[in-house]
């Protein structure tokens, strides 16, 4: 459909808003056929205020949840979900509960429906829904067949029939498993901080655990210390340390954050900032001070706003960069170099990431945390490490500097499961990829599409490449060049077959790609990718 259709079905959706009944039909039309985002949101947008419209909403809208699973579009999901809809109904009609739909419609496409799945469980979708003996060991592959302990099924999943759970085992990947597992085990949050974090637009800060892997004491102290800055409304900057070795997720909860509270982030490289000049630009009088920088331009910007700046390997600055920013820190106080004009940088979080301190991490996890149960490591003490943290900076970057900063966060080494998890996104990012549909134009000009990728056991195959693969010093970098490894052996087998590529096998079945563990195989990686000949035809 050309945009000219688009446009034309997107205006006559909104020729039914407000002051027209408000039709939950209309609703569910709109978002099977595709109709554009903005469109839906101003519909809806046009009954906020009116009687009735939530409970029209939460009683008969729920097809249009169904809809956007299909469509694997977590910011449709997103906008339908603002609007008091019960994610754990399950319907007469379709009793086959949101979550459980988002699974195996991720498999019956071949698409990576995480996103979805994350945010569904964010906002409060019950993981029981699922049988719990599917996930609760979450490197282990699913069962089709129940195994019964003598306890009774959990409610939340009596739904769950043979052919559904036979379903649902096939669908079941380790990312879902991860998630599924780490909503059963994360507190629920009660009814005075809701009410408090959506007074504050920061409802969305409580939901940081599931954007990340692991890491969860690092995510606790954020998600408590921001909350009460907000709350508190406290009228100057709040600044973190982020410590721990490089890819550990550093940057990942930092983007995270600005995404989760709706703000603006910025990412400064303090290895190329060498001065102050580099960092805020030249002051007034000098050479292009008419360009700022790109701090400085971003700080003003968003004057008087919340705003993320994550400064980047700050270990690695000059005394004369950390004392240009400790008035800017301590009190808000700032001047745009480029207008001499005054900004407000009270409202602004500053995030400083430094692998200085990661020798006292690694022995403090080593010696204290590494042989702890699940349980006990998410609640440990680390309040000795991070009193350890503050001496050492104090020594390395100075008092002054130190004492602004009112949280040190350290990022513990992944657990072996934690690292299995990460090596499945990584394939997971490639499997997205791969399915595609084949672009022999020269400005995409893709070869590799139109592929299913499917990994016999993939907690065992993660386990593997991450075992081999793994180096805490370099974090989840190490883990990406594992996968890269099963990249090539995708390209190939992929290359064995001796015809041309053409955008015509789009118009076929998927082609078929397996992965599996090597049985005392001379490979690096301990995995071997094959193509399937299918009975449709897929390659």
């Amino acid at each position: 459909m050309d945009n000219g259709a688009n446009y034309q079905l997107d205006d006559r959706l909104l020729s039914m808003a407000y002051p027209v009944a408000f039709s939950a039909n209309t609703l569910i039309a709109a978002v099977k056929e595709k109709r554009s985002l903005e469109s839906i949101k101003a519909y809806l947008g046009s009954y906020q205020d009116r009687p009735d419209f939530k409970e029209s909403m939460s009683n008969d809208a729920w097809p249009a949840l169904y809809h956007a699973a299909e469509q694997n579009s977590a910011e449709l999901m997103s906008v339908l979900l603002q609007y008091n809809i019960d994610i754990n109904a399950v319907h007469e009609r379709f009793p086959t509960p949101l979550l459980a739909f988002v699974i195996t419609e991720g498999y019956r496409e071949a698409m990576d429906t995480t996103r979805v799945a994350k945010l569904l469980l964010a906002c409060g979708a019950d993981p029981n829904s699922i049988p719990k003996d599917m996930w609760i060991k979450y490197l282990e592959t699913p069962r089709e067949e129940a195994e019964f302990s003598g306890n009774s099924v959990d409610a939340a999943s009596a739904w769950c029939t043979q052919e559904e759970r036979s379903k649902l085992a096939l669908s079941l990947h380790l990312t879902h498993r991860y998630l599924l597992h780490l909503a059963n085990r994360l507190p629920k949050t009660n009814a005075r901080s809701i009410q408090i974090a959506e007074a504050y637009n920061m409802s969305d800060l409580l939901k940081l655990p599931y954007f990340l892997i692991g890491q969860r004491p690092a995510a606790d102290f954020v998600m408590r210390s921001i909350f009460s800055h907000v709350a508190l409304r406290r009228d100057y900057p709040f600044v973190m340390a982020f410590a721990g070795a490089s890819g550990l997720g550093k940057t990942e909860m930092a983007r995270a954050l600005g995404d989760l509270l709706s703000v603006k982030t910025t990412v400064i490289d303090c290895a190329a900032t060498r001065d102050s000049w580099a960092l805020f630009g030249p002051t007034a009088g000098w050479n292009r001070n008419q360009d700022g920088s790109i701090l400085n331009n971003f700080l003003a910007d968003n004057t008087e706003e919340r705003s993320v700046v994550f400064l980047d390997e700050f270990d690695k600055t000059r005394e004369e960069v950390r004392d240009a920013l400790l008035l800017i820190t301590e009190n808000g106080n700032y001047v745009d170099r480029r207008t001499n004009t005054p900004v407000d940088c009270t409202k602004t979080i500053w995030i400083i990431a430094t692998n200085y301190g990661s020798a006292l991490i690694d022995n403090y996890y080593a010696e204290h945390i590494e042989k702890l149960s699940e349980d006990k490591k998410d609640k440990v003490n680390l309040k000795p490490l991070q009193s350890a943290l503050k001496q050492a900076y104090k020594n390395m970057f100075k008092a002054p500097f130190t004492g602004r900063i009112s949280l040190i966060v350290p990022f513990l080494p992944f657990t072996p499961s934690e690292r299995s998890v990460i090596v499945h996104k990584f394939v997971l990012a490639f499997s997205t990829r791969i399915r595609q549909p084949i672009d022999r134009t020269p400005k995409a000009e893709r070869f590799f599409g139109h592929c299913r990728l499917t990994l016999i056991e993939d907690g065992k195959i993660c386990n593997a490449l991450s075992a081999q693969f793994d180096d805490k010093d370099t974090g989840a970098r190490e883990l990406k060049r594992a996968v890269e490894k099963m990249e090539d052996q995708f390209v190939e087998e992929h290359n064995k077959r001796d015809r041309v590529i053409t955008e015509d096998v789009n118009d076929g079945a998927l082609q078929c790609f397996v992965v599996r563990r090597t049985a005392g195989g001379d490979d690096a990686q301990g995995v071997t990718v094959y193509a399937v000949e299918d009975e449709e035809g897929g390659l």
